[in-house]
């Protein structure tokens, strides 16, 4: 008996968590392949209504691209594993982030203050970067209502 309710417990997470990962992959499909998710910021530039998510990883930029600030409806931004030192206090101008990905940019060695004003930011994600250890304290008391990633330093 016990083995048989063993088994139908089994059955059933297996269902639903296959059931439920199967929406949450519909639901990225549908935002990926929307006109809201770009990974080309020309092609963003040119549609800067419509933007919502950008992604520019891997892009090897070596500057923060100031024409992101363009984008005002961008809710996602995506620039992991680029190679800019720092991040510019006009990224106050993105009112609308809730996201914001730095995760691998390796030479990054300075946040802005301005990190601060970006009242709809819910996640930072910052590893694997040159950041000094006491910018996790500041950055976490800048936002104190947002998930902030940081690398565990030594």
């Amino acid at each position: 008996m016990k083995i048989f309710f063993l088994a139908a417990a089994i059955y059933s997470f297996c269902f639903f968590t296959s059931e439920a990962l199967a929406q949450t992959e519909v639901a990225i499909e549908d935002v990926m392949f929307s006109d809201k998710w770009y990974s080309d910021l020309d092609d963003a530039l040119a549609n800067a209504e419509k933007v919502r998510y950008l992604d520019l990883s891997l892009q090897k930029l070596r500057e923060f691209p100031m024409d992101i600030l363009k984008l005002k409806h961008l809710t996602h931004l995506y620039l992991p594993f680029n190679y800019f030192p720092s991040v510019p206090g006009e990224i106050k101008q993105l009112e609308a982030l809730e996201e914001l990905d730095l995760s691998g940019t390796y030479y990054l060695n300075s946040l802005p203050d301005e990190l601060g004003e970006l009242k709809n930011l819910k996640k930072l994600i910052v590893k694997d970067n040159m950041l000094p250890a006491s910018v996790e304290q500041k950055i976490k008391n800048l936002l104190p209502n947002c998930e902030v990633s940081f690398s565990d330093h030594k």
